[in-house]
């Protein structure tokens, strides 16, 4: 088991387990957990974890704060929830509008950040005339600057898709449409004639159409996207499954494409206007104002989660007028806690301490403030009002000077080459300069002199900002042990009479529940033998193992597929009584995204006991050197008395023989 791999499963437990999970999503920094019984999570244990910086909860989400290692320890716990979560995430028109623009987001602001410091480097190499702007270094790498933004739509609509529970791909087509060469010229001659009324618009089947300019735009792609999404689970109703991967994307293209050119776009393009245009006209009554009350309050918005709100605002100025306000008056307030936590760190005298403190002071300054604000500043709050401060006279600077930023990113040291104007560095430039050295510099003279007496670290905070009062329990992992292992024929050979349950000597079939079939044909091991160290330890549940001799498995039980997944490795099944089957084939299969596998069936699909489920090469899997061991798991096994295995350890079965079965508690 690799690192993450222990966290995430460690996680999950002081969570409550999988089955306390609503939803599950993350952004740059934190996990953010919608859970059935926020009592369960153990929140002293998790801040015990490494890489675990901080806990909270706000606006119904409860944040595991991780910092940099987010996305590796995020696919590892969806890994070991199987993809079993439910599609209702979160309530509440604000809750579901950050989460959706935190899913959709969330993935590009990497690229987006980076294509933005790599497209300041090259300003700022101009303006030194360290590189010229005829040369073929200078335009390749515009090009791998630009392009990202040029071609945004297209990126936005394969993750918006993806929220939205439509094909991504489609979404992508979506975007690729309005951002098409021939739109991109047909949108310049448009304008033109408009301008001299010298054409009438083209038409489609008599609805005129408006031919916009699309690129580095945001709104449109993301209702075009949603409408397909709705149009797409709509045909699905009607579209036989057999059919419905060519029917589907040519209808909704045929349908989509059209009504974005004549509808959508020119109506969410109108929108996205009028929203810049506000932000700017309010920017420009007060600009030092604006600085101030933003730079002052930023790191706030950050604790609890709710900044992501201005990201589609950010983007939506760049695309609009070719820059954005909002990011320049923010940048002082991640100087500000960089150089509250540089203070402490001047401060300290302990030096694991000091290093970590270095650290966070250092990560702060390249736009992650989580480690310094929730390690170090936010835990002896003189320090985290400190760096407000500072943020906010930074700020204020800033906006009198009415600095703009020409690219998108994320605040950081870097962005001071994307404030750079293209006919170079100007009094706007040497503002941002002394505006966020400024607040650096008393944030860390604060900090280091009236930060007061060090603080270990902190048990999270609630919505309301004060310190949380442990309203967790202790909660234990799941045994992950089948109770017995016993022969088909010695279970059969029971009478079928009164037992009493309290006795674990009796196992008469009259004491099960629910019994699973075999869905493969193998040899069996106890599931504490298995190679993946997770199954081992029973974090998902009891269950055994069995060393497939064919390529084929079937169903079960009776049931609904609660979990599928795209690589066809693994399936969730749960029954009419609610007990739940997860099957998993191989070890690390899922690197082989869907290769040698293929599936029957979907999420949200009935299934028959003996059914063919999923099928696999088995020679060709094996010879690529994977571990073909599949782990047959109860994940909901905490809710019944015991399992039992109906085979010897290490006997045979077939497919389709009584496998295991459970007995509920007293």
């Amino acid at each position: 088991m690799n690192h993450y791999q222990e966290l995430a499963s460690q996680i999950l437990i002081f969570v409550g387990g999988a089955n306390n999970i609503k939803s599950v999503v993350h952004c740059t920094t934190r996990l953010r957990f919608v859970l059935k019984n926020e009592e369960k999570v153990a929140g002293d244990q998790l801040l015990d974890l490494p890489d675990v910086v901080a806990v909270m909860k706000s606006f119904g989400q409860y944040h595991i704060v991780v910092g940099g290692p987010v996305v590796q320890i995020y696919h590892e716990l969806m890994c070991l929830l199987g993809g079993n979560v439910e599609e209702k995430r979160v309530h509440g028109f604000f809750n579901q509008s950050i989460d959706m623009i935190t899913s959709i987001f969330t993935p590009l602001l990497g690229l987006l950040a980076g294509a933005g410091i790599l497209n300041g480097m090259l300003t700022l190499c101009v303006t030194l005339s360290w590189l010229s702007t005829d040369s073929g270094v200078y335009r390749l790498l515009s090009l791998a600057s630009t392009s990202t933004f040029i071609f945004l739509p297209v990126f936005l609509g394969f993750t918006a898709a993806k929220k939205f529970k439509g094909r991504p791909f489609v979404g992508m087509a979506i975007g690729a449409a309005m951002v098409h060469p021939d739109i991109t010229s047909a949108a310049s001659l448009f304008f033109s004639h408009n301008l001299d009324n010298s054409q009438a618009p083209d038409t489609f089947f008599g609805l005129p159409i408006y031919y916009i300019n699309y690129s580095s735009s945001v709104l449109p792609v993301i209702l075009a996207t949603w409408m397909n999404a709705k149009l797409e689970h709509f045909l699905a109703k009607f579209v036989k499954f057999s059919f419905a991967d060519l029917l589907i994307p040519a209808l909704c293209l045929a349908v989509m494409v059209p009504m974005t050119f004549i509808f959508i776009g020119p109506l969410s393009s109108w929108v996205a206007f009028e929203i810049s245009w506000l932000i700017i006209s309010l920017y420009q009554v007060g600009p030092a104002f604006a600085g101030l009350l933003m730079g002052g309050i930023w790191q706030i918005l950050v604790v609890f989660g709710i900044h992501w709100g201005l990201v589609p605002a950010v983007m939506n100025n760049v695309s609009v007028y070719g820059y954005d306000v909002l990011v320049p008056l923010l940048m002082p307030a991640v100087f500000g806690q960089a150089g509250a936590c540089l203070g402490l760190f001047l401060r300290e005298k302990d030096r694991k301490r000091k290093g970590l403190l270095g650290s966070a002071s250092v990560t702060a300054l390249f736009g992650i403030t989580e480690p310094a604000v929730y390690g170090f500043t936010l835990p002896r709050k003189r320090p985290f009002l400190f760096g407000c401060l500072g943020g906010a006279l930074g700020g204020m600077l800033v906006g009198f000077y009415q600095t703009k930023v020409y690219s998108m990113g994320v605040m950081s040291l870097f962005t001071l080459t994307q404030i750079i104007p293209e006919h170079g560095i100007d009094g706007t430039v040497y503002a941002a300069l002394a505006a966020n050295l400024s607040a650096a510099l008393l944030a860390g003279y604060l900090s280091y002199y009236f930060s007061g007496q060090p603080v270990q670290k902190a048990s999270g905070v609630q919505a309301d900002g004060n310190e949380e009062k442990d309203p967790v329990q202790h909660h234990k992992p799941l045994s992950g042990r089948v109770s017995r292992y016993v022969p088909e024929a010695s279970a059969e050979s029971q009478p079928p009479i009164a037992v009493d349950p309290s006795d674990p000597s009796d196992f008469s079939e009259t004491v099960f529940s629910e019994t699973i079939f075999s869905p493969l044909s193998g040899d069996i091991l106890p599931l504490e033998e298995s190679s993946d160290s997770i199954f081992a330890m029973g974090i998902l549940g009891a269950g055994v193992v069995i060393i497939p001799d064919s390529g084929m498995v079937y169903a079960p039980v009776d049931g609904e597929v609660v979990s599928d997944f795209n690589s066809s490795h693994a399936i969730g099944i749960k029954t009419q009584q609610g007990l739940e089957v997860f099957i998993h084939i191989g070890i690390d299969t899922v690197k082989l995204e869907g290769m040698h596998f293929s599936k029957a069936l979907q999420k949200g699909m009935s299934v028959k006991q003996g059914q063919p489920i999923i099928h696999f090469d088995d020679a060709a899997i094996a010879a690529m050197g994977y571990n073909l061991e599949t782990a047959i798991i109860i994940k909901n096994s905490a809710a019944y008395a015991e399992a039992i295995c109906h085979a010897q350890k290490g006997a045979s079965i077939e497919h389709g023989a009584r496998l295991l079965s459970v007995r509920t508690k007293d």
